[in-house]
């Protein structure tokens, strides 16, 4: 009987550790307000403040002073542009929607006495669909249509923006439905935003914080600590804590999280859609958390108010990699080209992207199904200068990255 006592605590144990990770601090500056964070395609972590945006290319290690910033990040939306072929994030402040560029931030579509608060991608990027925070005349939701570049206009019919005290926090794309999210309610539009119509259980109430999950669930906080404020999930409550809310993230696996800006309290973890809760707390000290992201790897990143970004010690998914003797790369380093083989033990669907150290798209050597067995690539960096790039391999479920050494 002890013995099997000893084996269930042992496997109780694992568990625990493998669901319920503790937190480390990372080095990002303690006196810093943390608005938002995000990461991009190549698991950059990126990290809005009152002061400017900082970037993390180490996984939290070390944080660089990426650029300035007049006053806070709204909000930070991360993207691979396919129409141009390259990462681009989007950062919203100020009067401003900025693409961050290898040069700095560059100005798209300035909007005059009008703060941008959020950006969404719909209709294959075509169209971009912003809420923001402005007068009668100008706030709600606007859009542009970034390939004819003809300015913002603003799309409103059915939002109650008469009243100057009304603010657009957040807009999401779901399928063919935008909603976007008010300080004073929850509407949709099936027309691409010519015409909005309200959810009216969150009349009166504060909706924020929109995240979509594998599924295209739809979770999103509505503020405060009514009987209706709390995590939802399709217009469902699914957290039932009076607390207020301050962010809401979900990793690969769909498992949710979501943390409250109440100093003492840490993030809840959910990984059966909200059945059962988990707070995760060890390691955190008493911070307001105002931001959280779960990145490629499954890290959860938090942000807080002058105390620094924390991140879980553990993974809250396995990703399982290919093995390296499954891919080949001869020669590496390469003076003009080099050739990437690839063994597939069964038909799949594969990509290989290669990436300049800036996250540009380079070249997209294969993109499609292939048979079992040996594939061979070339990677032409004739016209390319000196340096390291990086390739990100998916097959089979399975993801590899590595280094091309590229020396003339």
């Amino acid at each position: 009987m002890k013995k099997i006592m000893l084996i269930l605590l042992f496997l109780i144990s694992i568990l625990y550790d493998r669901c319920y990770p503790s937190w480390l601090k990372t080095s990002f500056e303690d006196n810093l307000q943390v608005s938002v964070l995000a990461n991009d395609s190549l698991n950059v972590i990126i990290s809005g403040t009152n002061i400017g945006i900082y970037t993390s290319y180490d996984s939290g290690i070390n944080w660089n002073y990426w650029h300035f910033v007049p006053n806070n990040v709204n909000k930070i939306k991360s993207y691979i542009h396919y129409l141009i072929n390259k990462p681009i994030t989007y950062v919203c402040y100020d009067h401003l929607i900025c693409d961050i560029i290898a040069s700095g931030l560059e100005t798209f579509g300035k909007m005059n006495k009008i703060h941008p608060t959020s950006i969404c991608f719909f209709k294959d990027d075509i169209n971009h669909f912003v809420s923001a925070i402005g007068s009668v005349n100008t706030g709600g939701v606007l859009t542009m249509d970034y390939s004819l570049e003809i300015g913002w206009r603003s799309l409103n019919t059915g939002l109650p923006i008469e009243n100057d005290s009304i603010k657009a926090l957040d807009i999401i794309a779901k399928n063919d439905t935008l909603f976007v999210a008010l300080n004073n309610g929850l509407y949709y539009s099936t027309d691409e935003a010519e015409s909005w119509f309200p959810v009216s259980y969150f009349d009166g109430l504060e909706v924020d914080k929109f995240v979509l999950n594998t599924k295209n669930d739809l979770y999103f906080i509505v503020s405060g600590t009514s009987e209706k404020s709390g995590l939802y999930k399709n217009n469902i409550k699914i957290f039932n804590e009076v607390l207020p809310l301050s962010a809401v993230a979900v990793n690969r696996n769909d498992d949710v999280f979501v943390s409250s800006n109440i100093r003492g309290k840490g993030v809840f973890w959910t990984s059966d859609g909200g059945t059962d809760w988990q707070e995760i707390y060890d390691g955190l000290d008493s911070c307001e958390i105002t931001a959280l992201i779960c990145d490629l790897d499954g890290y959860i990143y938090a942000g807080t108010n002058r105390q620094g970004i924390y991140k879980s010690l553990k993974s809250t998914t396995k990703v399982e990699e290919i093995t390296k003797s499954e891919l080949f790369i001869l020669p590496n380093p390469f003076s003009e080209k080099t050739r990437i083989s690839v063994n597939l033990e069964e038909p799949t669907y594969a990509k290989i992207t290669v990436y300049n150290s800036l996250g540009y798209v380079i070249d997209v050597l294969a993109e499609g199904y292939l048979s079992d067995g040996t594939h061979e690539f070339t990677f032409d960096g004739s016209a390319l200068a000196s340096g390291t790039y990086y390739y990100v391999l998916q097959a089979n479920g399975k993801v590899e990255t590595g280094k091309l050494v590229l020396i003339k």
